[in-house]
């Protein structure tokens, strides 16, 4: 099950949260991503917080839908995108088999536990079609920490995520390393598209 801790964080501070969000923009890795798709594919936004990204794939003519697992999150992605949004676990996807043709997890799955990363992985594959595309943007670092305001955040070096994409059934198409602070935290991150393969 996804960190409570962390989902309460979410609930509290949702309108906080997506206000200082909606204010960085994803366009050049949605750019890198959209480049694969056909018209009018069907990607899930898979921890939408606000919303954000799920207003510019529908303003590119995508269908989109999202999951959060903060319900306070949801109502506001939904109001902001107009698409629908599923309150769910990032570890109990509520979706078929072979449903999407993208899954977009923007800063989602850095809140699950390394040992429970593989787990979601099936699942993110499990619901792509066959050649489904997986964009992932992560910390990089090594460990796990819980933060001061009670979020639980798991680190990856690249050569590992690789690794388990690689091993839970995805062909990596392209690596990005961000050199630059991410909302000003000092932190570094990666990129990653990825193919189905199984």
């Amino acid at each position: 099950m996804f960190d409570q801790k962390t989902i309460r964080f979410y609930e509290k501070e949702a309108s906080g949260y997506a206000a200082a969000t909606s204010v960085h923009s994803m366009d050049e890795p949605m750019d890198r991503l959209t480049k694969f798709l056909p018209s009018k594919a069907l990607i899930l936004d898979l921890g939408c917080g606000g919303g954000r990204d799920l207003a510019n794939f529908s303003r590119r003519g995508f269908n989109a839908i999202g999951l959060d697992a903060s319900s306070e999150l949801a109502k506001i992605a939904g109001g902001t995108s107009g698409c629908p949004v599923v309150v769910g676990d990032l570890l109990q996807l509520p979706f078929a088999e072979g449903t999407f043709d993208a899954v977009w997890a923007s800063a989602s799955l850095l809140h699950v536990r390394r040992s429970e990363i593989d787990r979601a992985l099936d699942l993110v594959n499990d619901i792509l079609v066959t050649g489904g595309l997986f964009f992932c943007s992560l910390k990089v670092g090594r460990g796990e920490v819980r933060t001061d305001d009670s979020r639980f955040f798991t680190y990856f070096m690249p050569s590992e995520w690789e690794k388990h994409l690689i091993r839970k059934g995805f062909e990596l198409v392209e690596k990005q390393l961000d050199e630059l602070t991410a909302f000003d935290s000092g932190d570094r991150w990666m990129n990653t598209i990825a193919r189905s393969v199984r």
